[in-house]
């Protein structure tokens, strides 16, 4: 066998290993596989544990139980996808779920089903409390005026964003989660946070 033939041959295996040598790194975790344009369902779920952490720490849910002691009703809004991955806007009701399910399981929460949460924006959840008036479906004393049902007092708003950072063979992906709970009588926030995890892929030889 030819020199040039060898070296040809070892050329296209080192090629062959590199190339299939590309990772994804999460934090500190190295991963095997390229998720680096994804969000998995563990990561929702991390997303959701953050909020919720940051929302009890603050004391928001406590200082809008009513003088009955009872759970503050929230509305939540649908999302805002700044990205171009059209599959977040379905995936991320990984994380809504998961939110619903510990404010609610807290004791400290209710979700109204019926406010919000069927294509409304930030903006949209406080007009749509302007339309609860006259209602005989709502407690209009939460309101304004007498009736049978609370109305939400807080509107939950979420978008997520994405920043690539390309250098040489890594890019990296900054995902940023932003939620803030509006105050719906008074139309403004009560509480907000940001929730950044960054994603690495690094391209193989």
């Amino acid at each position: 066998m030819s020199t040039r033939l060898i070296i040809a041959i070892m050329a296209s295996a080192i090629a062959l290993g590199t190339g299939c040598n590309s990772q994804t790194r999460t934090g500190s975790q190295m991963k095997p596989i390229n998720n680096a344009h994804t969000i998995t369902g563990n990561e929702w779920d991390q997303f959701a544990n953050w909020m919720k952490n940051s929302m009890v720490q603050s004391g928001v849910l406590a200082r809008y139980r009513n003088d009955a002691g009872e759970p503050v009703v929230i509305a939540i809004a649908d999302w805002d996808n700044n990205t171009n991955q059209r599959s977040f806007t379905r995936d991320k009701t990984v994380m809504e779920n998961a939110i619903r399910k510990t404010l609610v399981n807290s004791g400290m929460a209710v979700i109204n089903r019926d406010v919000g949460g069927s294509g409304s924006k930030a903006e949209g959840l406080t007009r749509s409390i302007s339309e609860l008036r006259e209602s005989s479906e709502y407690d209009q004393s939460t309101v304004t005026r007498p009736g049978l049902a609370r109305a939400p007092s807080l509107g939950l708003y979420m978008q997520i964003n994405r920043i690539p950072v390309h250098d040489g063979r890594t890019t990296q992906y900054d995902y940023a989660v932003q939620c803030e709970l509006i105050d719906l009588q008074n139309k403004y926030t009560v509480w907000e946070d940001q929730f950044l995890m960054s994603k690495q892929f690094v391209r193989g030889l």
